[in-house]
């Protein structure tokens, strides 16, 4: 015994797989066999082969041939065992034994010089192998997983049933593994004689589908893949035949994956010889067999299948958590049918496949009452589709059953199916960037009346969204075309008008998405065509109208966009001129066409007025088309063409002061073009104009204002600029806005366009807000004279309601009684008092509330007003850009002084202080930037008044604007003198230090001065850089 232990720690390892030792009754230490080296290389092999590692498997097998090899010549005897041991270990899970194995074998069956075992009586490989796949996928001996063993006996064991389970699953995975490694290396297709082996082994497989149901999926779906290349072969439709009589012979043509065999037989087979008394015409796509098939697609995964003892068997699949090879097989066979067959008749294919797919699919796989189980499937066929069928299908596809699914999926993140609803919405997204000519199709199935407009927000995705930011080119005219004829039918929805109009909104916003999402070249069609359907939408109707018209509210919707439209186009003046060119000339094609009729309803001389306009912009835009020398716009005339645009439009919105500002423009640009003595005045007239335009809050007539603004602030004139002077003079509340707009107290509403939305009303810079505290912070400016001017009108409106509260007071003799008290006096009271009581009652309440509205008033008087001095800021900013070195540009000193000074807005007064800084700034950066003023005393003036209004106010910003302003204009005359006089400015800097040592003589008598110390030192230090200059 001692021996034979030390024979065995030597390397005298028993071969588990030997057959003598799977035999009980055997004499195994009589025959005992001892490995050698070559044993020992082999068992490293198999090792290596469930290897995590890819690299190694691949290694070993390619090992493992080299030994297999015909130079090599190994004996029958090692090919058996290697072909044993390669079965048994696909049926092993133990880390990656099946994927190495798997390979091996693959590999090993590709080998052309295999010797047969010299025991066998067959000639044959084919048989040989499918005996050993037998043997080594069959528990040896009496394994609990051949035996039924009583629980009761594996109760008292200890042996858990899942462990035996868990054998027999692994030889079947083993079988299966075995099948398709045959199927891949074409083995059963290349072995001698006929094709036997081929039916033998469909036999197999197909057979143990009775006892182990889940594996039907597994060898139809492998069985179903190697069709196509057995049609390819030529001759060998006996293997074909052969599929389709296993089939039938094992009773599984009416299931599911039986179905797809038999349609993928039926596409790639020639001269097939169908089994007899299965499908009527020997086709499950039949008519007459669309109840079967129904029944056959219910079941599902849980067909009833023979058993092994001849009864019916169910196997249910409410796990069933794959999708079958079979649907996709059905589906797109029927598609492929449809296409070969009605080609050239796209209605009677949409229509036929649509009955199609909600027969088979949507009533099954989508219904309401479908368990989660079964919408998991669903959702799984519906991404395939997408991604697999034509454009003609896709709108049929998204039925009401799939989009209710995905909805409903999508808008809670807490269902079941809520990331599976996902997957589809992806494929969407991955099509159309494969595909771009697919998103109007999927535009309109998302959008029909199987869908809905606000399909994103439902969902919480960006599907239409993105579809439409991928799309480019001419397939972007498609797109358009969708929208509109959505709009124009939106009798799809079934809605009731008011959700009607809500769509409509929302495809008007998609439009707007359309164009903020890329960058316009007004070269390709697609923004023409847009602006086309925005006029269409906004000031025509036609013939045949809508079946719900559109309202008045929805096409101040889409004049909203359309302005947002252009408003994102016109990135340049040329550009902007182009899409103002286009919009005139689309106007006057719609106009034109019969079936277009204009909204604006008005008298003769508005529309003679409106007429002459667009006669006007045809001829400029003629001019610049005709091919003439020098037939381009002039800037000026680009300028002029933006602005007889935009008002043309604003007369067809009906807003009453455009007919006017239209004539106004008319006479300037008169006026321009034949350059008489009226050219001033013209300019004034147009500074009127764009002055008007930005009063307005709107985007869109801001940016147009400051590129026309851009092109003829050269000419700016002094009484045009102090028209804009003035507007920073106003206060910043209804008094200020009442005379600016001389209107009445009661109105405070111009100057804002009504109908715009968020989408083109612009936001102003920074917070407007009367109650900022600048004494806070002590670099911030101090606005508590601001603020006091700001609230007095508040203030009157706080002791007005507090009047109107003692009126009521009295009229109750209760004053400002407790809620108890009053409820006592309530009681006293009877009605006689109390009808007495309700006129005087009225007349208060009436005053309370017009004293309301008037607080509200005034605090969008003063919004209002601050966005305009914005706006005035802008234009100015862009004049001193231009014309920083002009004369003229010294008027803008003392204005924006006042402005820092009085504004109750701290935005406000820091863009002014930012304004007046960068314009100084601007005169020192060059050698010739100074402005070169004729008059110096007119300098010498705003100095002075400079300095005696520095003292109104000790803050920081407002100081060191007065104290940047002075020193300036300080330079401005020094540099005048040395220029002139040649005197190196001795006299100019002496008056000035007369002027600042005056100033700082008050500064030091009267304590009561505010001027900070900084202000001289700021003086001082300027004067010693000068003394060091000399």
């Amino acid at each position: 015994m001692d021996q034979d232990k030390k024979k065995r720690k030597k390397g005298a390892v028993r071969d588990e797989y030997d057959d003598t030792a799977s035999k009980p009754n055997s004499v195994a230490h009589k025959k005992q066999r001892i490995y050698t080296q070559e044993d020992a290389a082999f068992a490293k092999i198999y090792e290596d082969l469930a290897h995590e590692v890819s690299n190694v498997r691949r290694d070993a097998t390619k090992l493992l041939l080299d030994k297999l090899s015909t130079h090599t010549s190994p004996d029958a005897e090692i090919l058996a065992k290697v072909l044993r041991r390669l079965v048994r270990g696909l049926c092993s899970s133990r880390k990656a034994a099946r994927s190495g194995f798997f390979l091996a074998f693959t590999e090993y069956l590709r080998l052309e010089t295999l010797r047969l075992p010299e025991e066998s009586a067959d000639d044959e490989l084919g048989p040989l192998v499918l005996r050993y796949v037998d043997e080594a996928t069959t528990a040896e001996g009496k394994a609990p997983s051949q035996v039924s063993i009583p629980p009761e006996i594996l109760e008292k064991t200890g042996v858990p049933i899942a462990y035996f389970r868990q054998e027999k699953r692994d030889y079947a995975l083993g079988r299966v593994l075995t099948y398709q490694a045959m199927i891949e290396s074409k083995f059963v297709f290349e072995a001698k004689g006929s094709t036997a082996l081929w039916t033998t082994m469909l036999r197999k497989m197909l057979s143990q589908v009775k006892t182990l149901p889940w594996l039907k999926e597994e060898y139809c779906s492998m069985i179903n893949n190697c069709i196509p290349f057995l049609a390819k072969k030529g001759q060998m439709n006996g293997y074909i035949d052969d599929i389709l009589s296993v089939l039938a012979e094992q009773k599984l043509e009416h299931t599911p994956e039986g179905v797809a065999l038999w349609l993928t037989v039926s596409a790639n087979g020639k001269e097939i010889s169908y089994p007899e008394d299965c499908w009527a015409n020997k086709d499950p796509l039949d008519k007459r067999e669309k109840p079967r098939l129904v029944r056959i697609l219910k079941r599902g995964a849980g067909d009833e299948l023979p058993g092994a003892d001849g009864d019916k068997k169910r196997y249910s699949g409410g796990n069933q958590t794959r999708l079958s090879f079979a649907w996709n097989v059905l589906i797109f066979s029927f598609i492929n049918r449809l296409d070969y067959k009605l080609s050239n008749k796209d209605a009677k294919r949409e229509k036929r496949f649509k009955s199609f797919w909600k027969e088979m699919v949507d009533d099954i796989l989508f219904a309401e009452s479908a368990s989660p189980e079964r919408k998991s499937l669903g959702l799984q066929l519906l991404g395939s589709v997408i991604n697999g069928c034509p454009l003609w299908a896709i709108p049929s596809v998204f039925s009401s059953n799939v989009m209710r699914c995905i909805v409903n999926q999508r808008s809670d993140s807490e269902r079941l199916l809520h990331e599976a609803a996902k997957i589809p919405l992806d494929k969407i997204k991955g099509r159309v960037r494969a595909q771009p000519e697919a998103a109007r199709s999927f535009v309109e199935a998302l959008i029909s009346s199987s869908g809905t407009v606000n399909f994103d927000h439902l969902t919480r995705t960006k599907t239409i969204n993105n579809i439409i930011n991928g799309t480019h080119g001419r397939f972007l005219l498609d797109l358009l075309g969708s929208i509109d004829s959505a709009v124009l039918t939106p009798g799809i929805w079934k809605l009731e008008a008011a959700d009607v109009e809500s769509h409509r909104r929302m495809l008007a916003d998609m439009l707007l998405t359309l164009t903020r999402s890329r960058s316009v070249d007004l070269k390709e069609e697609w923004p023409k065509h847009l602006l086309q359907i925005l006029l269409k939408f906004s000031y025509f109707y036609w013939e045949p109208s809508p079946e719900i018209p559109i309202s008045a509210a929805t096409r101040e919707i889409f004049r909203s966009r359309l302005m947002s439209c252009i408003n994102h186009m016109i990135s340049s003046e040329s550009q902007a001129s182009e899409v103002c060119s286009t919009i005139i000339t689309s106007l006057e094609k719609m106009k034109d066409r019969k079936e277009y009729s204009v909204l604006l309803k008005s008298d003769e001389g508005v529309q003679e007025t409106l007429q002459r306009a667009i006669s006007t912009v045809v001829r400029m835009d003629h001019n610049k088309n005709s091919g003439d020398v020098g037939s381009t716009r002039s800037p000026v005339t680009n300028a002029f063409l933006c602005l007889y645009t935009m008002t043309i439009l604003q007369v067809y919105n009906g807003e009453p002061d455009a007919v006017s500002m239209l004539e106004e423009i008319d006479t300037a640009y008169k006026a321009t073009i034949d350059g008489n003595e009226n050219v001033k005045e013209a300019f004034d007239l147009l500074i009127e104009v764009l002055l008007g335009m930005v009063s307005k809050q709107s985007a869109l007539s801001r940016k147009l204002a400051e590129q026309v603004f851009t092109v003829v602030a050269p000419k700016l004139t002094p009484s045009a600029l102090q028209s804009m002077l003035d507007v920073l003079a106003q206060r910043e509340n209804s008094a200020g806005q009442n005379a600016l707009f001389d209107q009445d107290g009661d109105d405070g509403s111009d100057g804002v366009i009504e109908g715009l939305d968020d989408s083109d009303v612009e936001e102003v810079d920074g917070a407007i807000s009367a109650e900022e505290d600048g004494a806070s912070n002590g670099s911030a400016q101090d606005s508590e004279s601001g603020d006091a001017m700001s609230d007095a009108t508040d203030n009157d409106n706080e002791e007005e309601l507090q009047r109107l509260d003692a009126s009521l007071g009295e009229i109750l003799k209760t004053g400002r009684s407790t809620a108890e008290e009053e409820a006592t006096d309530d009681e006293s009271m009877d009605d006689d008092e109390m009808m007495a009581l309700e006129p005087h009652l009225t007349k208060v309440f009436q005053e309370r509330k017009k004293a309301s509205s008037k607080k509200r008033d005034n605090k969008d008087a003063k919004e209002m007003m601050i966005n305009f001095k914005n706006r005035i800021l802008d234009l100015l900013t862009i004049y001193v850009k231009q014309e920083y070195s002009n004369v003229l540009a010294l008027d803008l000193i003392l204005p924006l002084l006042q402005l820092i000074l009085e504004s109750t807005s701290k935005q406000l007064a820091e863009k002014a202080f930012n304004l007046l800084k960068q314009y100084i700034e601007l005169c020192g950066k060059k050698k010739e930037g100074l402005p070169h003023p004729e008059d110096l005393e007119s300098v010498w003036t705003t100095l002075q008044t400079l300095l005696e209004r520095v003292s109104r106010k000790n803050a920081k910003l407002y100081q060191n604007a007065c104290s940047r302003s002075s020193l300036f204009l300080v330079k401005v005359v020094t540099h005048m003198e040395q220029s002139s006089k040649n005197e190196n400015g001795r006299q100019a800097l002496g008056r000035a230090q007369d002027m600042f040592s005056g100033l700082q003589k008050r500064w030091l008598m009267d304590p009561k001065l505010e001027i900070q110390f900084s202000f001289f030192q700021n003086w001082l230090g300027w004067c010693n850089d000068m003394r060091k200059a000399r």
